[in-house]
């Protein structure tokens, strides 16, 4: 009898011990501090035929509002370019929308033509769950070819965060042509904001630089 007792003992603790190593450690579920220690830098194409597959031409709109449904279509293509998805997680948009770029279309900052007066300010904001250290923007005037005329946005401007409001035409210049503007974060962020100014500013592309 005692030893059929102690039998059972033990088989009962054999189970308890296989249960114990068997359960998951809570610390440990998937996804949690899944990216590998280490430098990541991704070029983002905003124009042409890479970003057709968000928008193949002009007057696509997106914001937070009305066109939330366009914001989470280009949230979606965001992080389609990027290592992980928690490289950007939320963007804020007002007045955005698609602008012509050769045969295609590329994000444009801003609605609104500045000469009519309609000009309305755009912001666009990235977060990211990642520690972002270095952006480099690549940006041009808006510029539409109207029936054989070149319709330029001359005054436009951009901004990066709080940072200084940089013309997209030089003095005396008339023809667009793209331009670099760049922000440095020594310390990291987990956001950054284009904002434009005056009037329409359409972007090339942006290249980002996450440390883990």
């Amino acid at each position: 009898m005692k030893k059929s007792f102690l039998i059972l003992l033990f088989t009962s603790l054999a189970l308890t011990g296989c249960n114990d190593k068997g359960s998951p450690d809570p610390g440990t579920e998937p996804g949690t501090n899944s990216i590998p220690a280490g430098e990541y830098t991704k070029t983002i194409k905003l124009s042409g035929d890479e970003f057709s597959s968000f928008a193949k031409a002009a007057g696509k709109q997106i914001d937070n509002g009305e066109y939330a449904a366009q914001k989470g279509q280009l949230l979606t293509y965001l992080q389609s370019k990027t290592d992980y998805s928690t490289m950007v997680t939320e963007l804020d948009c007002t007045k955005i929308n698609t602008a012509p770029w050769d045969d295609l279309a590329a994000l444009c900052i801003g609605t609104g033509y500045y000469l009519n007066g309609k000009f309305s300010q755009g912001i666009f904001k990235w977060s990211s769950e990642v520690m972002i250290y270095h952006i480099e923007v690549k940006a041009r005037a808006y510029t539409k070819d109207n029936q054989g005329t070149i319709q330029v946005d001359q005054p436009a401007k951009i901004q990066i965060d709080d940072g200084e409001k940089m013309p997209l035409l030089s003095g005396g210049e008339t023809n667009p042509t793209v331009k670099s503007f760049t922000a440095d974060y020594p310390e990291g962020t987990d956001n950054f904001t284009i904002s434009s100014y005056s009037a329409r500013v359409v972007l090339q592309e942006i290249t980002i630089t996450w440390k883990v």
